[in-house]
């Protein structure tokens, strides 16, 4: 049974899988434990960049107990009722993270930031916060994180980078790849860059589509 408990948002934990797998197998059936009503992760991120909703925030977290001095003496349970998780689809302490997956972190990191009013200070990889290889990075701050396969360095130069010359690609929720993979009348929630917008617009057109309002509102002929 899951507990209800209204988060209010303080930090982000950053995960992967951590089970041996690549990537490319996708989250479901992966991130979701036997006999938990909801996934371990709040938000999930498939190789392709594809963010997946997880668990509710109305509803306690299950995806950090911290054992590791200072992050620890906050308390068993302050992690999961304070903190985002994030889990990434993929093993990296075996499998170097795929372009679209890193750019979609970025996004929804910044997005998260800004929506509850955080800095990359509130932003941890797993390992800085209990006693754990995950979330399979290199991170110059935390010299236990040596053997991973992506790095936590470039991954705050990116949130912090305003260079527009790099921008992530859009990141459609729910997931537009066919005129037949949406309901007639469904609003989409569209991450990217400004810049990117009219990428986004004319993808999701090409699909049989078209704009009703923005943020977008589609709807098929």
């Amino acid at each position: 049974m899951s507990t209800p408990f209204n988060r209010i948002i303080k930090e982000i934990v950053i995960h992967h899988l951590g089970d041996g797998k690549p990537p490319s197998i996708p989250l479901s059936g992966r991130w979701h434990p036997s006999g938990y009503d909801y996934p371990s992760y709040d938000f999930g991120i498939e190789a392709d960049g594809t963010i997946r909703d997880g668990r509710p925030l109305n509803v306690q977290g299950a995806h950090t107990l911290s054992d590791k001095p200072p992050y620890s003496q906050r308390g068993n349970q302050w992690w999961n009722q304070n903190a985002i998780g994030i889990g990434i689809a993929g093993d990296f302490t075996l499998y170097p993270m795929p372009q679209a997956q890193f750019n979609a972190l970025v996004a929804l990191v910044k997005r998260l930031m800004a929506q509850y009013g955080l800095t990359l200070d509130n932003v941890y990889p797993h390992g800085q916060v209990t006693y754990t290889d995950c979330p399979g990075c290199t991170y110059s701050k935390v010299p236990a994180l040596t053997k991973g396969k992506w790095s936590y360095d470039e991954f705050e130069k990116a949130v912090l980078s305003n260079d527009t010359s790099k921008d992530i690609a859009p990141v459609i929720c729910p997931p537009v790849t066919s005129p037949a993979t949406l309901d007639p009348d469904i609003n989409l929630v569209v991450w990217c860059p400004a810049s990117k917008a009219n990428e986004a617009i004319k993808k999701i057109n090409s699909l049989g589509y078209y704009v009703e309002q923005f943020p977008l509102k589609l709807r098929r002929d």
